[in-house]
């Protein structure tokens, strides 16, 4: 047993990891790791697998440069980080710097643990990372009875308070400015005879310590490259070891240049692999830092306005974090607000020595099961079938008391019938089994069962009123800085537009039932060709009402011989940035069907072709999506931008611009003429591809945008957050028409149903939420992956894929809700992506493995082996529509064309 009264306060930094140790008989001191009171927040793999930790890591980087991670806290929400040959749950990550503190901890004291252990975390952060940040503590070696939480700004003003004897009276305000490593947060806090209230808090998840690197390593580049392009090359996109531990030295020089310059007028920063040194003065450092600082202004300002405050009503004005000490931070509030802040020697310690002085904090919680905590959101008594009993409100995002007039979500004027009718019997949407555990069988509630398809569904807020023709809006709030409203332009040629429009994927049927479903009449994939059209389905004869005739292969029918028509072969290297990486000879022609028309033959197995690079981002890909003609790549990065490609020849059409913070999520609209991106500036913006144009900035979510999704009718775009809700845009007046309430935890992707009237989305809280479009009611609740990465619905609405941390992707009826054979294993680590072919038979896969996978949806069974290629993960996969590539993007800065 530790010595009674021992407590150990930790700050767990993105950059560095600072712990307090309050010893039993009074003394309060910080814990020197190596010898130092800061330890780096950095891991690194070796080859041997060993995982080092703090400056064992820095140093091993330069050796092992492609095991670093020097910021694990930003890599919360990826599930696994790929380090090396090795994969790491964050989890681990968290764990190994913890246990370093641990460790430290046992020397110092000679006792196991500390009765106490509080660690503390950002305002912002949810259930799910809280309960992350715990289960690491515990798999660093403490007892999870004594692990707290305790929120960052509440632990500053804390020790500001009752450490270092600053004003902050009962009932005072105090404002705590926390520019870390990683992000911003701006607190509002009053002080209470029992705690600390958090009155309003916001933050910046781009603005911190490394954003302030970026900029002056930016400023550097801009020389370094007029000078020698050739060594700039190198140093930001190495091909091997020694450029990398090169582009390693660089960046370490530039953040020790920054620190320096908080008390030096000027200093030098030499540049590796050329003699070369830069000068960088303190007024170049404030004109870098000063848009990014102003930002955190704004923010300030802002949390003040949210608590009904006056900077004459403040108390304090706290500084918090290693980048306060740049003297421009102070400049800036102190003109801005008229109020002095309260400056520490080592801003650093400060939160730790908080967490130590907090009455109040976050303890563990109650162990509950999966099922136990899905069910309950759902009333007592409600049947075994889960529909909500008489009276039961639906969502909160929809009041019933909403007009009618002007529904935000008109009904589609012609639905084509996606859907597999139910069988006989099948229930909608059944409860799991009494008895059975969640890991085994999915637990399913559901609310009212999903309208038929053709029926009359009834549009607007309220059940029971007719949709009405969509109102022209007298307005856009959604425009922002004097943005163009779209409304009225007229589109330009726009690369992601097809030249005619194309034939509606769903025209040609789908006989083969997918696997684990009751038998349809048909041969299975990958039989001989099929005579006829399943029950129901449009004639595969020609194309449906409406769509352009097609004169080659059916819709989703690929012929493997060679590339799509007008392509250029990939044989050799593509121009522009594309290359190719390995060439694999593929074989086989499409089959014929009787009536001389092309028909989808699919082989039980098939090798991928030539892979082709795409590179041109400073930074992970974290989307994609290919234009409906199958000629366009869109990418988008964490580099805060959006590339279009030419899918051919690798040639880089334009880049969109005006996110100021990494972008999360990208989407076409159906005709290609409009794209949707979301990011960690909370905001969705609408582009027009052909111009590189911004039509629009959306706002509203308070948090940071994971997933966006665009509505058949190229007009809605719904998207999902880090704020636990889901949005539903009107992109024409930039105006939110409906947001959906339910999940606990960011929501991490979201999809509408071919059929327009559903939508799907995904979360860290566990579940996936079907909801009804119209009116904004909760349909289901499906379960069984732990946090969800990814949810598709196939062309042919069908089928509903999930995907996520477990290492595996689920199918399920679309209809119902009821789960389809087993699980699609054989990634090693979380699936974060999903897509359907557009023939609805193959699903590939992206896995954190840095691989992505083709499955065969009726067998169950991989089609391919892994297609590889990458040198990290993966992030996000799509099929062209023509069905004759898979495209998959990529930590490693780059997406990939596999042709099939």
């Amino acid at each position: 047993m530790a010595a009674a009264g021992t407590r150990l306060g930790v700050d767990f930094g993105t950059s560095n990891t600072v712990a307090v140790l309050a010893r039993a008989d009074g003394r309060v001191n910080p814990l020197l790791v190596d010898g130092q009171p800061q330890l780096p927040s950095a891991v690194c793999a070796t080859p041997a697998k060993e995982l080092l930790v703090g400056r064992a890591a820095l140093h091993t980087a330069r050796l092992h440069p492609d095991g670093y991670e020097p910021n694990p806290k930003r890599r919360i929400d990826d599930g696994f980080v790929l380090l090396g040959a090795q994969e790491y749950e964050v989890v681990e990550l968290f764990a190994a710097v913890l246990r370093r503190v641990a460790d430290e901890t046992r020397r110092v004291t000679g006792s196991p643990a500390p009765d106490e252990i509080r660690i503390t975390h950002p305002a912002v952060w949810g259930g799910a990372r809280r309960d992350l940040l715990r289960r690491s503590a515990v798999a660093a070696g403490w007892p999870v009875q004594a692990v707290g939480l305790v929120p960052e700004p509440v632990a500053a003003a804390a020790a500001f308070a009752e450490v270092h004897g600053a004003r902050l009276p009962v009932g005072g305000n105090a404002l705590v400015y926390d520019l870390g490593g990683g992000t911003f947060d701006a607190t509002v806090l009053r002080r209470t005879a029992s705690g600390y209230d958090v009155r309003a808090t916001d933050g910046l998840v781009d603005a911190g310590g490394l954003d302030i690197d970026h900029a002056i390593l930016t400023h550097v580049g801009a020389i370094v490259e007029k000078r020698n392009p050739d060594a700039w090359r190198a140093l930001t996109s190495p091909t091997s070891a020694a450029e990398r531990r090169a582009r390693w030295l660089f960046q370490d020089d530039v953040r020790g240049a920054k620190e320096l310059l908080s008390s030096a007028s000027s200093t030098l920063i030499p540049v590796p692999l050329i003699d070369d040194e830069i000068p960088v003065t303190r007024n170049e450092l404030d004109a870098l830092t000063r848009p990014l600082l102003e930002r955190t202004i704004s923010a300030v300002q802002g949390v003040l306005r949210e608590a009904t405050l006056t900077p004459g009503d403040l108390s304090a004005l706290f500084l918090v974090g290693g980048s306060t000490r740049i003297p421009l931070v102070a400049t800036l509030l102190h003109r801005t607000l008229g109020v002095a802040p309260t400056v520490l020697e080592q801003p650093e310690l400060i939160v730790a020595e908080g967490a130590l002085r907090v009455r109040a904090f976050d303890a563990p919680p109650s162990a509950a099961p999966p099922s136990a905590q899905a069910s309950a959101a759902f009333p007592a008594g409600a049947q075994a079938s889960g529909v909500f009993p008489a009276g039961a409100q639906a969502s909160g995002a929809f009041p019933a008391g909403a007009q009618a007039s002007a529904p935000p979500f008109p009904a589609p004027r012609s639905a084509p019938p996606h859907h597999l009718p139910p069988q006989p019997g099948a229930p909608r949407y059944p409860a799991p089994p009494h008895g059975v555990p969640a890991h085994s069988a999915p637990v399913v509630h559901s609310g009212p069962p999903f309208p038929p398809h053709g029926a009359n569904h009834p549009g607007g807020w309220r059940p029971g009123h007719p949709t009405m023709p969509y109102p022209e809006p007298q307005a856009a709030p959604g425009v922002a800085r004097g943005e163009r409203d779209f409304r009225s332009a007229q589109p330009a040629p726009a690369p992601f537009t097809p030249p005619h429009a194309a034939a509606p994927v769903s025209a040609a049927p789908v006989s083969a039932r997918p696997y684990g479903a009751a038998p349809v009449s048909g041969p299975a994939v990958g039989a001989a060709p099929v005579s006829g059209p399943a029950p129901g389905a449009a004639p595969v004869s020609g194309p449906a009402p409406g769509a352009a005739p097609v004169s080659g292969p059916a819709p989703g029918a690929a012929p493997v011989s060679g590339p799509a028509a007008g392509a250029a072969p990939v044989s050799g290297p593509a121009a522009g940035t594309a290359r190719p990486v390995s060439a694999v000879p593929v074989s086989g022609t499409p089959g014929s069907g009787p009536s001389g028309k092309p028909t989808v033959q699919v082989r039980t197995m098939h090798q991928p072709g030539e892979s082709v690079e795409f590179r041109g981002h400073d930074g992970p890909v974290s989307s994609l999506v290919i234009s409906p003609d199958s000629t366009r790549l869109a990418t988008a990065g964490a580099d805060r931008t959006v590339r279009i490609w030419d899918l051919a020849t690798g040639r880089r059409i334009v880049t969109l611009t005006g996110h100021t913070a990494r972008i999360n999520g990208i989407a076409s609209s159906p005709d290609g003429s409009r794209l949707a991106s979301v990011a960690d500036d909370r905001t969705v913006r609408i582009w027009n591809p052909g111009t590189g144009t911004e039509l629009a900035s959306l706002t509203g979510h308070t948090d940071m945008i994971r997933a966006v999704a665009f509505h058949r009718d190229g007009l809605r775009v719904a998207t999902g957050s880090f704020d636990h809700t889901v949005r539903l845009w009107d992109t024409r007046s930039g105006a939110t028409v409906g947001t959906l309430t339910g999940h606990s935890d960011v929501v991490r992707a979201v999809a509408f149903h071919p059929d327009g009237r559903r939508v799907v989305t995904g979360s860290f809280d566990q579940t996936v939420r079907i909801w009804d479009v119209d009116t904004g009611q909760q349909l289901a609740t499906l379960s069984g992956h732990g946090l969800v990465h990814a949810v598709a619905f196939s062309p042919d609405g069908r089928i509903l894929a999930t995907a996520g941390v477990d290492g595996t992707a689920r199918l399920w009826e679309a209809d119902n809700g009821r789960p389809l054979g087993e699980r699609l294993a054989g990634h090693s680590g979380a699936v974060t992506g999903l897509a359907f072919r557009p023939d609805s038979r193959a699903l590939a896969t992206a896995g954190i493995d840095g691989t992505a996978r083709l499955w065969n949806v009726v067998t169950g069974r991989a089609l391919t082996a892994p297609i590889g290629g990458h040198t990290a993960a993966l992030t996000s996969v799509a099929f062209s529509p023509d069905a004759r590539t898979l495209v998959t993007g990529s930590h490693d800065t780059t997406a990939r064309v596999h042709p099939l």
